[in-house]
């Protein structure tokens, strides 16, 4: 097998592979095939050698799938606890092996808990180490109109964007005095309204 990392941007590492055609049981019997000639992974994630031993794949990260194959990330010292799983082929879910909470504001958060930091936040502890992502996306997608802001609206959590639209001013010719009847009158540029009284 071979493999060759090319850093491709900060946030993914692409890693290319050959195949070996070893046999395997299980999830890995038949001969070996990668269908994939490269892989993509999000940083921080590494890339690893499948549960049989064949090709090279993302490992899996905490709270994941996992199975004989598709291995949990050793490096992070997580395993594919079979307990989550429905047993069969060694399915389950990635956990630390020795799980660590997450102390944030002097309160303690168990290994794989999640909370809201406030109601636009929430939060996911990874033995030890914790994240936070936004819960209102449409925040972070600004419209091309360059005059919207973010906006706090009654009763919801999320802000929203509202964009001001200026109206365009129509510009009318100055009226003319064939625009008018016998009512009005133009005494220079200024025009006037006649008024009639009526005789009985």
């Amino acid at each position: 097998m071979k493999i060759k990392a090319v850093k491709l941007s900060p946030t993914e590492k692409t890693w290319f592979t050959t195949p070996d055609h070893s046999s395997y049981t299980d999830v890995c019997r038949g001969p070996c095939q990668c269908t994939e000639q490269s892989i993509t992974c999000q940083e921080g994630v590494g890339g690893v050698k499948d549960g049989c031993n064949c090709c090279f794949i993302c490992a899996r990260q905490q709270g994941e799938t996992c199975n004989k194959r598709d291995i949990c990330d050793e490096a992070k010292g997580l395993t594919c606890d079979t307990t989550f799983g429905d047993g069969t082929n060694g399915r389950g879910i990635c956990r630390a092996k020795e799980a660590k909470s997450c102390e944030v504001d002097g309160k303690v958060h168990e290994d794989g808990s999640q909370w809201y930091k406030d109601c636009r936040t929430m939060c996911t502890c990874q033995n030890g180490n914790y994240g936070c992502v936004s819960v209102c996306p449409q925040e972070q997608t600004k419209p091309t109109n360059p005059n919207c802001q973010l906006v706090t609206v009654r009763g919801k959590c999320c802000r929203e964007w509202m964009c001001h639209v200026p109206r365009a001013r129509i510009r009318q010719p100055p009226p003319t005095k064939s625009d008018y009847q016998n009512t009005e009158e133009i005494v220079r540029g200024i025009y006037y309204r006649k008024m009639f009284t009526a005789h009985c």
